[in-house]
């Protein structure tokens, strides 16, 4: 043991302070790690809740913004430019469109009916796409209708075949559509307009099935409008597609939103393929089968922020 001499008890002395002072610089050092890593948590929070609002500006839902967001490279959310690429490139990956030519049936003529709401726009829809598959393509076409409870669209639908010149027929019960698809088996398409059902009438939906079924063939595409909120939107194809295939979309009535985000979002969320839009009452002008780049541009990306 060594002795103690002035050196040790200096030694001795000085021993405490350096501990201190060790400890000392560990604290600050672990209250620097601290403030650093609130820092930047805070920077990544602002950023992450400015790329969100950015999406919700647009239109999107919280929920689906948020989506986007982390979906996103970090260095994208620092730029402005770089989320509407980010976006565009996302709707691109993500939304489905398909043309009318592609649908097919194994048997023939091809039997097509449009399901949906009540006020949507159905019959001048069938009504536009009879005038472009008889006019435009030289197709066969016969009009049949199932809305046997309002007499307006019955008539409207009639009269819509008077002016293409196109067989038309009621269909009154589901024993009565082999009768009518014997009477027209020369056509190459059927179009078949079918009563609006509210998606909250469950009873309805599976009667509009039982007369759809008694098809040996069909498809079906489900149409909505535009200017629709996002939760119905989804609503109606989760009611209707619980009972009846649904093969496409048409959303109509474009021409009287500027808010296209929550379709486009239903079309993301669903993943269900876009057939046509139509862009106002004319027929059969005011129909077309899209692209997406036609749906971004609607968006109005550029516009934004």
């Amino acid at each position: 043991m060594l002795g103690e001499t002035p050196r040790n008890r200096m030694l001795e002395r000085e021993k405490i302070p350096v501990e201190d002072l060790l400890r000392e610089i560990k604290e600050n050092k672990e209250l620097m790690l601290k403030v650093l890593k609130t820092l930047s948590e805070s920077t990544q929070e602002k950023s992450e809740n400015s790329v969100e609002r950015f999406f919700m500006n647009l239109g999107f839902s919280r929920e689906f913004s948020l989506l986007i967001s982390e979906n996103m490279p970090l260095q994208a959310a620092e730029d402005e430019e770089a989320m509407k690429s980010f976006l565009k490139r996302y709707i691109k990956k993500h939304i489905h469109v398909k043309s009318f030519d592609k649908y097919r049936t194994e048997l023939l003529p091809r039997v097509v009916s449009l399901v949906g709401s009540t006020g949507i726009g159905k019959t001048t829809t069938i009504a536009k796409i009879a005038s472009i598959l008889h006019l435009y393509r030289r197709k066969n076409v016969a009009l049949f209708s199932i809305d046997t409870y309002r007499i307006g669209a019955i008539e409207q639908l009639e009269e819509y075949a008077k002016i293409l010149r196109v067989p038309f027929e009621v269909i009154r019960n589901p024993e009565e559509v082999a009768p009518a698809l014997s009477r027209h088996s020369s056509s190459d398409y059927i179009l078949v307009d079918t009563i609006g059902r509210s998606p909250k009438d469950s009873l309805e939906i599976v009667k509009l099935a039982s007369y759809l079924s008694a098809f040996p063939s069909t498809i079906v595409f489900l149409t909505l409008a535009a200017n629709m909120k996002l939760v119905d939107m989804l609503s109606a194809y989760e009611r209707f597609s619980s009972q009846i295939k649904i093969s496409g979309v048409i959303l109509t009535k474009l021409d009287e939103t500027d808010d296209i985000a929550p379709a486009l979002e239903f079309l993301m969320r669903t993943g269900i393929p876009l057939v046509y839009v139509t862009t106002g009452q004319n027929v059969p002008n005011d129909i077309m089968e899209p692209n997406v780049e036609y749906l971004i541009e609607r968006l109005n990306i550029n516009g934004s922020g």
